[in-house]
């Protein structure tokens, strides 16, 4: 009886022990289901935080561009070209200046990659980097500063402010100025509602909107930030040939510093160089570099005293090509000396920079054209970039880019190709009416209809123009 007493505990015990460690494990496993859920939810709402967390930059794709300037009250895009110099620089400045900007401006950003979208960029802008704002979904104005951190977010601190305040009364206005935080120009009375610059920072798309002014325009070159008394003099000095010329500055920090003094070929800096409002002619000062001698310079230019500083690209090795090579310092082998007719096509860099479907499509056509006359012993194809080379023909200087017929007797007196259209065949009837003369030209092709009435046999369009040259 003793032991079966023992025997009901002993197994009144397993069961006892058995059960609570079931019970701990089922809770155990209970909470572990919690802690993952849990985990899981948190995880969910993290993502879904990040996704609709606002991102500083939206990257567009050129068929949302329009419907991006329409959604915001002030939209800034950015177009790039992801092959521009300091590509990684530039897009690191504007991402970070996008973010400290999140919280403090109501501009949305967008970018877009002028490259991938040239299609969608060509209907905006002609150059890039370029920054242009829309206000209500019209174009406010261009970012026309320095791209940097500060310049960024200091202009589009500014953007969400008003144009113009009202001030109605004195009282008004001392509140005003007290409360101030940025610069602020007061006008009183009639006065005009803005004041244009003296100095600007210098860019590419600003010599392609200068070319057209009709105003020469002078740049300062420098290799190191200047003084703020040294800037001072140079806008008092700009501001008071404002109505003559425009005077732009360039920085060695500026993004196209290294493309400007290898383009123009500037060694010793600083530098200024004054340049015809179609950039063919440029004068730059050898002398002392001080405000003095700028005054000087510039008062030698307007008054007709200062000489023409040549500029040439080096000659090729081998120009062996379709089309030759011509630049400044062979032009008188080439062109003057030369006992053949010449198709002289004259262009500049930046046709080939902002114009560059345009420029294709006329190269294309001259290439052909070069063929198709390559056994003619007695007419060539050229070019010549007006912009890196200095040409002496005033004709051919002040019309570019533009194709010229230089004739092998008369190279004075070049003969500009004036059809809308340019084709081979249109290029083919301009030589051919220019050195044969027309009645010729109608006799060959009476003779030709001739003959190929008696064959009954039509040539091919490309033998005809080859037989025409």
């Amino acid at each position: 009886m003793k032991y079966f007493f023992l025997i009901l505990i002993l197994i009144f015990l397993i069961f006892f022990l058995q059960f609570s460690f079931c019970q701990e494990y089922a809770n155990k496993e209970t909470n572990q289901n919690e802690n993952e859920n849990q985990n899981e939810n948190q995880n969910q709402n993290q993502n879904q935080n990040e996704q609709t967390k606002p991102q500083p930059i939206i990257a567009l794709t050129g068929e949302d561009l329009e419907k991006f300037i329409q959604s915001y009250e002030v939209a800034s895009i950015i177009f790039f070209s992801p092959y521009q110099k300091d590509i990684e620089k530039f897009q690191e400045t504007i991402f970070r200046a996008a973010y400290l900007l999140q919280n403090i401006s109501k501009v949305k950003f967008g970018v877009i990659n002028c490259y991938e979208f040239d299609y969608y960029c060509d209907d905006y802008t002609e150059s890039f980097p370029t920054i242009k704002t829309y206000k209500n979904g019209k174009f406010y104005q261009d970012f026309e500063q320095q791209i940097n951190i500060s310049e960024l977010v200091f202009y589009f601190t500014k953007v969400d402010f008003p144009l113009i305040y009202r001030i109605e009364s004195f009282q008004e206005m001392v509140e005003f100025q007290q409360n101030l935080t940025f610069s602020g120009i007061f006008l009183f009375d009639n006065e005009p509602d803005e004041e244009k610059p003296s100095l600007y920072i210098f860019s590419q798309k600003e010599i392609s909107s200068m070319k057209d002014s009709g105003f020469p325009f002078g740049i300062f070159v420098f290799d190191q930030d200047e003084n703020d008394e040294f800037f001072r003099s140079l806008k008092k000095l700009a501001k008071s040939f404002q109505s003559k010329m425009k005077f732009f500055y360039l920085q060695n920090d500026h993004l196209e510093f290294n493309y400007f003094t290898e383009f123009f070929q500037i060694s010793k800096l600083p530098s200024f160089t004054i340049f015809s409002s179609n950039l063919l002619e440029f004068y730059r000062m050898d002398s002392e570099f001080s405000i003095n001698s700028l005054t000087s310079f510039i008062n030698d230019f307007f008054q007709g005293n200062l000489e023409t500083t040549t500029k040439s690209e080096p000659i090729l090795e081998s120009n062996e090509e379709p089309i030759k090579k011509v630049v400044y310092s062979n032009w008188n082998e080439m062109i003057n000396l030369n006992e053949k007719d010449i198709i002289l096509f004259v262009y500049t860099s930046l046709n080939n920079f902002s114009e560059s479907k345009e420029f294709d499509h006329i190269y294309q056509i001259l290439q052909e054209f070069a063929q198709k006359i390559q056994e003619n012993e007695n007419l060539i194809v050229a070019k010549i970039d007006g912009l890196r080379n200095t040409i002496l023909d005033s004709k051919i200087n002040h019309q570019i880019p533009a194709i010229w017929l230089l004739k092998k007797n008369d190279k004075s007196n070049p003969i500009l190709y004036q059809k809308i259209d340019l084709t081979v065949k249109s290029l083919t009837e301009f030589y051919l009416e220019n050195v044969e003369g027309k009645s010729n030209q109608k006799k060959k092709k009476i003779n030709r209809n001739k003959n190929q009435k008696r064959l009954k046999k039509k040539p091919k369009k490309n033998d005809q123009e080859k037989d025409e040259l």
